[in-house]
């Protein structure tokens, strides 16, 4: 049974009839956020079909940067004059530092050693393997489990969390379980046909919550001045989602 401030089944199949005026919404409300209708596209329709068809492949770098950048909105490919730390807005996610700098920075052979994921491997010992990875962490090491499985594994985004009762995201191994069984059970008990639909109805549901139907919600930051970020601060959620397995922070940690 579902939790009472989370969506009932009929709310979240309309949602995902609305995925593709989610994304559209979605990019809309930030610039930060223009590529997202694109790059969700090239995850869903070009990159899982290169790397995981009949026969899995191993992601590229490149390709590694441009499923952050999916995730992050941050522009790949910075100029010299870019690569200084920067804080921008996620498309898929939320406020991040310097994460796709830190995937790019990751050997070929590193990246090929823990892509794909081994069809014997248990779902935790994958995801423990790529978060190795600079700049991974259990979300986005969810995001290339369900690259390669979309069936089985879902993509812990914040919107999924929050729809299925879990409420503010934990961005650790152990959360990450959390939510793959609670979204195991919620697929199960609601028929859905793989994990990635679940997700998808999930995270339009709370785009539709936050911005409302196409063109009907605010700009994103608009509502409120935002409060100047200090990156030292910003760090500790970074190493959450995406550095869990790091140690702790410094001034001037590696992984910052």
């Amino acid at each position: 049974m579902s939790h009472p401030t989370c969506p009932t089944d009929a709310e979240l199949r309309a949602a995902l009839a609305k995925y593709d005026a989610s994304l559209a919404t979605r990019a809309a409300a930030s610039k930060a956020s223009a590529d997202l209708v694109e790059l969700d596209h090239w995850f869903r329709t070009e990159l899982r079909p290169t790397v995981a068809s009949s026969a899995p492949t191993a992601l590229s770098v490149v390709q590694l940067g441009r499923l952050m950048d999916w995730k992050l909105a941050v522009r790949l490919y910075p100029t010299p004059a870019q690569r200084t730390p920067l804080i921008r807005a996620s498309q898929r996610g939320k406020w991040r530092p310097k994460l796709v700098q830190l995937a790019l920075s990751n050997p070929d052979a590193l990246v090929a050693s823990c892509t794909p994921p081994e069809p014997t491997a248990q779902s935790k010992t994958a995801l423990n393997a790529l978060c190795v990875l600079k700049g991974i962490g259990p979300a986005t090491a969810s995001a290339i489990l369900s690259l390669y499985n979309p069936i089985d594994e879902p993509f812990m985004s914040d919107e999924a969390c929050e729809a299925i009762g879990l409420g503010k995201a934990e961005y650790t191994v152990k959360g990450w379980e959390k939510f793959k069984d609670a979204m195991r059970k919620r697929g199960e008990s609601s028929g859905w046909d793989s994990q990635e639909e679940l997700e998808k109805a999930c995270w339009s549901w709370g785009v539709q919550k936050k911005f409302g139907g196409p063109g009907g919600g605010a700009k994103e930051g608009a509502a409120k001045p935002t409060k100047k970020r200090s990156v030292a601060k910003d760090e500790p959620v970074a190493a959450e989602e995406e550095a869990s397995a790091r140690p702790s922070r410094t001034k001037k940690s590696k992984t910052s």
